[in-house]
C-alpha cells in the first residue's frame, strides 16, 4: 500500500487547495506516477479526463482512468468510453426491503452485513496490461 497513490480531490475549481486539481497534480508528479486514476463515481472522471486534457495526459495511452457506478450517460458518451463498476441501486434495494421483513419477523435476530457486488463494465478508458 501506497498512501501517497490515494488523493482526496474535491471537484471545487475554483480553489486550487484540496481541489481535484491539486489531487491529480500530486499523482502526476509522484516519481512513479500511476497508471491508473480510480474515481469515487463517473462524475468525478468526467472532471478528471478534463484535468488530464489540459496537462496533456492521453486517456488511457498514458493514464488509465475508472469510474464508479456505471452511470450510462456519462460512461457511455466520454471519449474515449469509461470503464466503471455498476452501482446496482435495484438489487441494493431489492436486498435491504428483505432484510428489513426478515427483521420484522424476527427483531432479536443478529443483522448481518450483507455484500453487493456491482459488475465493472470494461471500456476504452482502460488499457488492459
Amino acid at each position: 500500500f501506497y498512501p501517497d497513490l490515494v488523493q482526496t480531490g474535491y471537484p471545487d475549481f475554483s480553489n486550487d487547495s484540496g481541489s481535484l486539481i491539486s489531487a491529480i497534480l500530486k499523482l502526476l508528479s509522484l516519481p512513479i506516477p500511476p497508471t491508473v486514476i480510480c474515481c469515487g463515481n463517473d462524475e468525478m472522471a468526467v472532471r478528471v479526463y478534463g484535468i488530464l486534457r489540459t496537462r496533456g495526459v492521453r486517456v488511457p495511452k498514458q493514464v488509465s482512468v475508472a469510474g464508479y457506478d456505471n452511470h450510462s450517460a456519462i460512461a457511455e458518451t466520454l471519449f474515449p468510453p469509461l470503464t466503471s463498476t455498476e452501482l446496482p441501486y435495484l438489487r441494493m434495494g431489492a436486498m435491504a426491503a428483505d432484510l428489513l421483513f426478515q427483521y420484522i419477523e424476527h427483531p432479536t435476530g443478529a443483522v448481518q452485513p450483507v455484500k453487493v457486488v456491482g459488475e465493472t463494465i470494461w471500456r476504452q478508458s482502460v488499457i488492459n496490461k
